[in-house]
C-alpha cells in the first residue's frame, strides 16, 4: 500500500518541486512569536489565477492557472511583539518581519514580507517571479475560535522568455485575507484562510529578439487571484496567554 501511494504522488510531488510555487496566504495572526522561541506553520493550498490581456492578439481572452501551493514556514521571536519569519515553498523561499502594535483584543501587526522563485519547465521555458509586500493583520476572539484578517498591497514582477522573445510583467496587488484561528490546547493552531488579490496598477512588455523592439508597451491587464488553504502550526506558549485563547 505504501509503495503504491509513493509511485502515484512521486510525479505530482516533483511536479510542484519545479512549479516555484509560494502560498499567498499568511497563515499567522497579529501576535508574535516570544522572544528566542520557535513557532512552526505547515499550510496547503489551492490557488487560482485568472488574467487577460486585452491588445494583445495572441492573449486576448481570460485564461486560468489553478494548482496547489505547500509551505513551511518558521517564526522566530526576536523580542517583544518582534519576530522575523522563513517561509519555503516547493522551489521558492521567503522571508517576512511582523511587528505586533497594539497588543491588545483584538492586536493589530504590520507585517512586511518578500518571496521569490526561479523555475526551469519543459521546452526551455525559464520563468522568474518576484514579490514584495505588507500587509496589516488583525487578530482576536473568545473561546475556542477565533479571527484574523489582514489587507496589504503588494508588488510582483514576472518575467518569462520564449523562443523568439521575452516579457517583462509588472503589477502592484491588493490582497486581502480572512481566517479562522482554531486553538487545540495551548500549542496547536489550525486555522483555514481565504485571501483574494486584484491588481490596481499593471504594466506589460513584450520584447522581439529578432527586431530587438517591444511591442505591446500598453495592454490592459485584467487579473485575480484567489486562494483558500489550511495549516496547521506549532505555537510557542506566552506567560501572558490564557489557555484555549485564539487569538495567538
Amino acid at each position: 500500500m505504501v509503495r503504491t501511494v509513493t509511485r502515484l504522488w512521486l510525479p505530482y510531488c516533483l511536479t510542484l518541486l519545479i512549479s516555484g510555487c509560494m502560498s499567498s496566504g499568511l497563515y499567522e495572526t497579529a501576535r508574535t512569536s516570544p522572544p528566542g522561541q520557535l513557532e512552526h506553520i505547515l499550510a496547503v493550498e489551492l490557488k487560482a489565477d485568472v488574467r487577460k490581456l486585452s491588445g494583445i492578439p495572441h492573449l486576448d481572452w481570460w485564461s486560468g492557472d489553478f494548482h496547489p501551493a505547500p509551505m513551511y514556514a518558521l517564526r522566530l521571536g526576536l523580542f517583544r511583539n518582534c519576530d522575523l519569519g522563513l517561509r519555503l515553498g516547493l522551489g521558492a523561499a521567503g522571508l517576512s518581519a511582523k511587528y505586533t502594535f497594539w497588543d491588545g483584543e483584538p492586536a493589530f501587526a504590520l507585517v512586511a514580507d518578500a518571496a521569490g522563485s526561479f523555475a526551469i519547465l519543459p521546452m526551455a521555458f525559464a520563468d522568474t517571479r518576484k514579490r514584495l509586500g505588507g500587509s496589516l493583520l488583525v487578530s482576536g476572539g473568545t473561546g475556542v475560535v477565533g479571527y484574523a484578517a489582514s489587507l496589504g498591497a503588494g508588488y510582483r514582477r514576472e518575467e518569462s522568455s520564449f523562443e523568439f522573445g521575452r516579457s517583462d510583467e509588472q503589477s502592484w496587488d491588493i490582497i486581502a485575507s480572512g481566517g479562522l484561528p482554531l486553538m487545540l490546547g495551548d500549542r496547536v493552531r489550525i486555522m483555514p484562510v481565504l485571501s483574494a488579490g486584484v491588481p490596481v496598477w499593471t504594466r506589460y512588455l513584450e520584447w522581439d529578439f529578432a527586431e530587438s523592439t517591444a511591442v505591446y508597451p500598453n495592454p490592459d491587464v485584467r487579473r485575480l487571484t484567489l486562494s483558500a488553504g489550511i495549516s496547521v502550526s506549532l505555537v510557542a506558549p506566552r506567560d501572558d496567554w490564557e489557555p484555549w485563547a485564539p487569538g495567538r
